[in-house]
């Protein structure tokens, strides 16, 4: 399948289908970009074979952080990052002051220096919201993976926003206190949120989610998998397509 590109608003984004149809799928990753899912990419690909056009969201942060390490890569080579990668502390900084240097050549990537300190969820769904804006259509499915869910799940009010469903709900950070910034709005969600949450994810698994208020909207699924929910064995993967099939087309 051929991820056709296109720009928006600024940003580049990839999609399959047609973004001009009345129902969307739109993916939003975790905020580690360079963290993926092999399994997670399969059932996206398998839903628009099945029918979905899809397109996948990047906020402007993570497009810009793509910019500068591809900058970095290209213009001073492999020696000056493999010196990086073997000097921690000082390779850190080095590579740091490098791409501040690249930033400094792309003014209206400035905003960038506002946002690497902070990642605020509710400052990227807002970014969300008004990307969603410039599609027509009517009912739009946000499939998620880890801090992606967070994102899309305070986008719910958009109108067009149909359905959620996110693998892998960050609950708490293993090694961090309770963050209610994560969890209190999943009380007051309306639409309905399919959460297919790992038996060994260390963000929480779906045992866990038993501790939190959730709103009647939401249902969580158990299924074998950790975090990453890559590499899902056959039965897994089988299942999670199954629930992704039904709950899609459920009215």
């Amino acid at each position: 399948m051929l991820v056709k590109h296109k720009s928006i608003d600024g940003m580049t984004l990839g999609y399959l289908g047609s973004l001009n149809d009345l129902s969307l799928i739109v993916v939003i990753g975790r905020s580690n970009y360079k963290k993926s899912s092999e399994s997670l990419d399969a059932l996206v690909k398998a839903l628009h074979a099945s029918g979905h056009s899809v397109c996948w969201f990047e906020n402007r942060q993570t497009q810009t952080a793509k910019l500068l390490e591809d900058k970095f890569e290209r213009l001073w080579g492999s020696r000056v990052s493999k010196f990086c990668k073997h000097n921690f502390l000082i390779g850190n900084l080095l590579r740091k002051t490098i791409k501040i240097f690249v930033l400094l050549a792309h003014p209206t990537r400035w905003g960038y220096f506002l946002t690497v300190f902070k990642n605020s969820n509710q400052r990227i769904a807002n970014d969300l919201r008004k990307f969603l804006r410039h599609f027509p259509a009517r009912r739009i499915y946000l499939f998620s993976h880890s801090a992606g869910g967070i994102v899309s799940s305070l986008a719910e009010a958009e109108d067009s926003v149909t359905k959620l469903v996110c693998f892998g709900y960050p609950l708490k950070h293993p090694d961090q206190d309770e963050e209610p910034s994560r969890t209190a709005h999943l009380k007051k969600m309306i639409k309905p949120f399919l959460i297919i949450q790992g038996d060994q994810d260390e963000y929480g698994s779906a045992q866990d989610s038993k501790r939190y208020k959730l709103s009647s909207s939401i249902s969580v699924v158990p299924i074998q998998a950790d975090h990453g929910y890559d590499n899902l064995s056959v039965s897994e993967y089988q299942k999670c397509l199954e629930l992704l099939g039904k709950f899609l087309t459920l009215p």
